[in-house]
């Protein structure tokens, strides 16, 4: 039986992610998540005449549809789960009240978190340059939308998901989230705001039920920051 999209996730569930599956799952976002894969892909499509930083950026489109489809064909299909199971439930209207707070307190972590960082970190953001190449209305694009979508379906629907089945709660949360962080290495400077932000989403999802919350808190932060450092470099 399924718990409505406003209820918290049962400790025990039987329609749970493999542990095999899983495995494969997070080894192909650490082997597919980076600049030089999205570059690698975006090379093959230099001869047709795109752009490099275009080409660049479809290649990392190509490359998130390649992370989702893995979960379908792993997981989906593999472990015969519905996406249902994984956490696509609807929101409710309690969902989209609580959205507000939620937001609030994951923007102030992510500031607090980066600042801290600042204190030690003295290098630039490989991050922020990809994001100048791609344009505002493309950065939004990936920023907002598609990395949330595969992002929260990797590491919260499939990672946590199976954790929260074996570990209790404060643990499946740290683990999940750290691995959540190593994934944007070597962009060392977003390794620890992705730490304390893959937590926040992983209480989100565990407090509602429902992956298009945490998506929706990936896509407002992501979309947030990107929009201030376009406003911010003109």
């Amino acid at each position: 039986m399924h718990q409505s999209s406003s209820q918290p996730l049962p400790h025990r569930d039987p329609d749970r992610p493999g542990g095999i599956a899983t495995l494969i799952v997070m080894i192909v976002m650490f082997l597919t998540g980076t600049k030089t894969a999205f570059e690698a892909v975006g090379l093959l499509l230099e001869p047709l005449g795109a752009a490099r930083a275009l080409a660049d950026y479809i290649g990392a489109v190509v490359v998130h549809i390649l992370e989702f489809l893995t979960v379908w064909l792993l997981i989906v299909r593999g472990d015969r789960l519905s996406w249902t199971v994984l956490g696509f439930r609807p929101l409710q209207r309690q969902d989209w009240l609580r959205l507000i707070p939620w937001s609030i307190v994951t923007v102030l972590c992510s500031v607090l978190s980066f600042w801290m960082t600042s204190l030690f970190w003295t290098g630039g953001s490989s991050k922020a340059s990809a994001v100048e190449s791609a344009g505002l209305l493309l950065s939004v694009l990936m920023t907002a939308i598609v990395a949330p979508v595969v992002e929260e379906t990797a590491y919260r629907g499939v990672l946590y998901r199976y954790l929260r089945n074996r570990l209790n709660t404060g643990v499946s949360v740290a683990v999940s989230s750290f691995v959540f962080g190593l994934a944007h290495a070597p962009s060392w400077e977003v390794v620890p705001n992705a730490v304390v932000t893959g937590a926040v989403f992983a209480l989100a999802y565990e407090r509602t039920g429902t992956l298009w919350f945490s998506i929706l808190l990936h896509g407002i932060l992501n979309g947030s920051f990107t929009l201030l450092f376009f406003l911010s470099n003109g």
